[in-house]
């Protein structure tokens, strides 16, 4: 019985590996495989649990959110195990679900979930291949937001890991190069070489690695940081023989802008030019809109240095033009204020036809009394009745003015905001650019040094332009969500003299960026207010969303106040419209010297 068991255990796990073989390019028969293996695992718990996280594979390229479930089902169903290979597969499942975070946008939560699961569960599963690796991804999180340091220490623990086993060249190499890429920012010259070095001894013996093109994109960084041109552009070479036979297209485009920057530090413009040029007409990068970006704006300056100012100016327009079809349309908030108009006008007449309804029925009320007495009762309690119903659709009809009111007018405050952030980062600082760009030129034609000082000061207002413009509207909100927005303002707030506190559950579910975007203003003028008039040293930033109802709670340990006395200052004002076009409510409990918390509820 044991061998049959056996024997159908084995059968079962074959089945997993084809499927999961299968699920790369044909998820119908990466089902059909996995389906003879479920009826197979019945009678055993762990390998349902296995069934499962190999049918979240399946998922993984086009179906997220419910490759997402299928992981988080497979966790439940593994806790139960505690065993090297159960507690191998939990690391794995966390892996996948962080890394479906991570195409999200959500880089904080692929780094939580990698400290917090898939490190402690690699390590209880005795895989130091499987360790090392989150151990790069790690150091590749930090290295990506330019905290090299830690990337530094996480590659060196990653290399730590595996520097007594065997047959793990590849990881190591890899761990290698991306210590040597960081130490290389931190301008550690001898260490990136040393780094560089240890990786070479591995690529000998594995010239096909699929990092072998990414070993010369550094190498190359390394030589044109040690002054060594030709070696640099030989490392490049090198390095797009490599990608190009591996179909690596993303090295590709790193190589090719590598050999920009050679040149352009050579002084090659021309040559720095055309790699330029290449890139952007080259069909393969086309949706990489936010490197596209980037090459237009180098692509100009190199024009302008070259002296080709029409091209220059022409490059910048084309680069607005980009920018502007990123973001949303404009002219809504016109709309949106005739819409209002209008719904207030129809308001306006309901209003005054219910009062003119409520006088004829004074009139016919009293009239009736003359005639008949015995029925003055009745009619007194019917009018009585019907008043106190014409009165609540009075208030409801007002009331619901007032919220149309609020929607407009924070409809197109937010829209406002937008287009003038807009019109401030692309418009005026495109222009102001543009006056920098032909002023820079002059001044290095003439040599003058007052010039030069105005050059300067052009490029310090262009700087608090920028500035004010993504104060109006965050770009981290735009790109990451509200959930990172809000955390990296609390971040941004923090100080030695005032701590902030910032819990939240998933934000994901709110999707719309008009209801984003008044969210973090909310939350923003909560700390705002606790930090500059409360004189808060503590403060705790709470917000959940459960069931489309949200909550926040902001608390603070300051100086308080008297709610019914206080004046209202203009941030308290603000928050209340905007929780009023939520159609939410706020409540504030606050005394003098007893510190504030102030709750927010809203349907979504």
């Amino acid at each position: 019985m044991a061998a049959k068991e056996k024997s159908v255990t084995k059968k079962a796990r074959l089945l997993f590996e084809i499927s999961d073989h299968w699920s790369y390019t044909d998820s119908s028969k990466a089902i059909q495989f996995l389906n003879e293996a479920k009826a197979l695992s019945n009678k055993n718990d762990f390998l349902q649990a296995l069934a499962v996280y190999y049918e979240a594979g399946i998922y993984f390229d086009h179906d997220i959110e419910r490759s997402q479930m299928l992981y988080m089902q497979s966790v439940r169903l593994l806790e139960p195990f505690n065993t090297p290979e159960a507690n191998e597969y939990k690391a794995r499942v966390w892996h996948n679900y962080a890394v479906l975070d991570q195409l999200k946008g959500k880089d904080k939560s692929f780094l939580d979930i990698t400290l917090k699961y898939c490190i402690p569960y690699a390590q209880e599963s005795g895989n130091k291949e499987l360790l090392s690796a989150y151990l790069s991804d790690v150091g590749m999180i930090f290295h990506n937001h330019k905290a090299y340091d830690k990337s530094i220490d996480y590659y060196q623990q990653a290399i730590d890991v595996l520097s007594t086993e065997e047959n793990n060249g590849e990881h190591l190499m890899n761990a290698y190069i991306n210590m040597s890429q960081s130490l290389l920012y931190q301008d550690d010259l001898v260490k990136a070489k040393e780094a560089l070095n240890k990786a070479q001894s591995f690529l000998k013996h594995l010239p096909e690695s699929k990092f072998a093109a990414f070993f010369y994109i550094v190498k190359s960084i390394y030589h044109r940081a040690a002054n060594e041109p030709d070696s640099s552009l030989a490392s490049i070479n090198e390095g797009i023989i490599r990608a190009t036979k591996l179909n690596a297209d993303y090295d590709l485009l790193r190589l090719h802008y590598e050999k920009y920057q050679l040149y352009k530090l050579q002084g090659n413009l021309q040559a720095a030019k055309e790699e330029l040029e290449s890139l952007l007409d080259n069909k393969k990068y086309e949706g990489l809109t936010k490197n596209r970006l980037s090459f237009l704006i180098e692509l100009a300056d190199t024009h302008n240095a070259l002296g080709n100012y029409q091209r220059a100016y022409e490059l910048l327009e084309e680069h607005r033009v980009l920018n502007d079809s990123v973001y949303a349309e404009n002219i809504r908030s016109q709309i949106a204020n005739m819409e209002a108009q209008y719904r207030m006008s129809e308001k306006e007449k309901e209003i005054l036809n219910l009062q003119n309804k409520r006088k004829i029925e004074y009139m016919l009320l009293w009239s009736s009394i003359a005639f008949i007495a015995l029925l003055s009762s009745i009619f007194i309690y019917a009018l009585k009745q019907r008043k106190k119903r014409s009165q609540q659709q009075v208030l409801s009809l007002e009331q619901q003015r007032e919220i149309e009111v609020s929607k407009a007018l924070m409809k197109g405050e937010e829209q406002e905001r937008l287009r003038l952030a807009r019109d401030l980062h692309d418009g005026l600082g495109g222009m102001i650019t543009g006056i920098k760009m032909k002023l820079d030129a002059k001044t290095r034609l003439m040599g003058d040094e007052d010039l030069l000082k105005i050059v300067g000061q052009l490029d310090t207002v262009l700087t608090e332009l920028r500035r004010t413009a993504r104060n109006l509207i965050p770009e981290n909100l735009m790109k990451y969500g509200l959930e990172d927005a809000l955390r990296d303002f609390c971040q941004s707030v923090n100080t030695d003299e005032t701590q902030i506190s910032f819990y939240c559950n998933d934000l994901s579910d709110i999707t719309d960026k008009n209801i984003q975007l008044i969210l973090y203003h909310i939350m923003l003028e909560l700390v705002n207010n606790a930090t500059r008039h409360a004189e808060a040293t503590n403060i705790l930033l709470q917000c959940t969303l459960e069931d489309g109802l949200l909550l926040i709670d902001v608390e603070d340990n300051g100086k308080g106040f008297d709610v019914d006395t206080t004046k209202r200052n203009m941030g308290l004002n603000n928050i209340e419209m905007r929780v009023k076009y939520l159609e939410g409510k706020m409540t504030i409990d606050s005394r003098a010297g007893k510190g504030t918390t102030i709750t927010i509820e809203c349907e979504l």
